[in-house]
């Protein structure tokens, strides 16, 4: 056989193709570490939010009944302002009149009469000064009008919009000055947001350093991660502990009003499955826009006992039998097991972690 120099076409293009294949599998990896690494930072923040707001939690003294702040403790016990705990109203299922409308359904079990669980509140600072006005304002998804109660309060009186205006929390001490609303929302802002993330220019000259908006010496820190807190007396006694959960949002609008907020007629132990839910939603409705990792809340309140929770959520079917209806999976495994129960399922949009503080 004749020996020849060099190598045939057919050998480039083999070699072509194997080089090909291992620089695909390459740059696979690249939007795969960066996703992951998207991850870990999202994880280190929340795990700062977790021990900030623990702590502010503490200073604000939310998890204290006696000592907190009333606005909370007369929501876990009354929020329709009945003016009366003892003979406050919890809703059946589907049942629930405006707080303002009268005469009223049929009570249900009271907390404090069946020894149960408070209402829950979601301590939410951030979302009470978005809606103001609005009936979002004392109540999530629009309170009543969306078929259920849960309240929303601010977490300490100098954070509310309506009330008189305090002392300043900012000025120094002894002076005359009063924090306006726009001292007070910055105060809010200061104590409800991880502030520890900053925007850098990328421009050649400047690359690398922090932005400075219109020149000015402050830094434009966007406050991209914000929390809010969902408190519950386990029983609702006039001086008894609060459960608190730290509920964090990345990207969430802080401004935008009567937005990221859904509430969903549920089924929990759907064909008797603790860890099985069903969703549905009415003409009127999307469908709910949740994701596998993403997390719903229990905010039903028909029977005691019943401690609404944060479940997440690790797989989403439709329904077979029902077109506006899903299937969803969730862990932990329902808290009341058993046949199924009617309830409510509540979406927060941009909700990423839930830390549940009960031993904090």
């Amino acid at each position: 056989m004749t020996h020849r120099p060099g190598i045939s076409l057919v050998e480039v293009l083999v070699a072509i193709l194997i080089t090909s294949i291992g620089l695909l599998s390459l740059l696979v990896l690249f939007p795969l570490g960066a996703l992951e690494m998207v991850q870990a930072i999202q994880s280190d923040r929340a795990g700062h939010i977790k021990r900030s707001a623990g702590a502010i939690a503490n200073t604000w003294d939310i998890r204290n009944i006696r000592g907190g702040n009333p606005l909370v403790t007369n929501a876990m016990l009354d929020p329709n302002n009945t003016g009366n705990p003892a003979t406050a109203y919890v809703p059946s299922p589907g049942v629930v009149p405006p707080p303002a409308l009268a005469p009223r359904q049929a009570p249900g079990p009271n907390p404090l009469s069946a020894n149960a669980p408070s209402y829950p509140v979601l301590v939410d600072p951030n979302g009470y000064w978005a809606n103001l006005n609005t009936a979002w304002q004392d109540w999530v998804a629009g309170g009543p009008t969306s078929g259920f109660v849960l309240p929303r309060r601010v977490s300490c009186e100098p954070l509310n919009p309506n009330s008189a205006t305090p002392p300043s929390l900012n000025f120094p001490t002894g002076s005359t000055m009063a924090m306006d609303s726009t001292a007070r929302r910055q105060q809010l802002l200061r104590w409800t947001t991880l502030l520890d993330d900053m925007r850098f220019l990328r421009d050649e000259t400047d690359a690398g350093r922090p932005c400075a908006p219109g020149g000015a010496s402050v830094l434009d820190r966007t406050p991209r991660y914000s929390w809010a807190y969902m408190c519950q007396m386990p029983k609702a006694i006039a001086n008894g502990p609060v459960n608190v959960s730290v509920i964090v949002y990345s990207g969430r609008a802080l401004e935008q009003s009567a937005t990221g907020e859904s509430a969903y007629t549920a089924t929990y132990n759907y064909s008797g499955n603790p860890n099985l839910a069903q969703l549905q939603w009415n003409a009127g409705q999307n469908p709910p826009d949740i994701n596998v990792g993403g997390w719903i809340f229990d905010a039903s309140m028909n029977s005691p006992p019943l401690i609404s929770y944060f479940y997440r959520v690790v797989a989403i079917n439709q329904d077979p039998q029902n077109s506006n209806a899903f299937l969803v999976e969730l862990q932990p495994p329902y808290r009341t097991p058993g046949s199924p129960r009617p309830g409510v399922a509540v979406i927060l949009d941009t909700l990423i972690e839930v830390f549940d503080l009960q031993t904090f």
